[in-house]
């Protein structure tokens, strides 16, 4: 780059950063919306933003015991993202999130994966809905979906 082409200011590089990060924001919110999501809010886990929500299915066939070294499937999914599951992770939910809720993708594979949910939420087996990832795969040689 010339220093014809470099007269912009840093400080003009920094707001306009800004700007196009709120366009992303704002263009993702639409998108979501237009999905119909219940609304376009990030959920905040320890200090970071997931944005990623998924269209799942609630299993029948959950239940089953957690793997060994695990309290439970919540402990599960904590132990393997990191993160405190917080409230239930089904968008437009605000309880508390008891269950390691056994769950797939609605359009992909036949892959289980695990999620957070209030039990209320996890009691409605066959029930397809939007949470927010991050989604723990059951077969741990499986990548998780952030």
């Amino acid at each position: 780059m010339t220093n014809e082409q470099n007269k912009m200011p840093k400080w003009h590089i920094f707001i306009f950063g800004i700007g196009v990060a709120k366009n992303l924001w704002q263009r993702h919110c639409h998108l979501h919306y237009n999905k119909k999501l219940t609304g376009c809010s990030n959920r905040k886990l320890d200090g970071e933003f997931f944005m990623s929500k998924f269209y799942v299915k609630n299993l029948q066939e959950g239940s089953r015991p957690a793997p060994a070294g695990y309290s439970s499937w919540l402990d599960y999914w904590e132990k393997k993202t990191g993160l405190n599951a917080g409230t239930c992770h089904r968008v437009g939910c605000y309880r508390t999130s008891t269950d390691g809720a056994h769950v797939q993708l609605v359009y992909g594979g036949d892959e289980w994966y695990i999620v957070p949910l209030c039990h209320e939420c996890n009691t409605q087996r066959g029930a397809s809905f939007y949470v927010e990832g991050p989604l723990v795969p059951v077969n741990p040689n499986n990548a998780i979906l952030w």
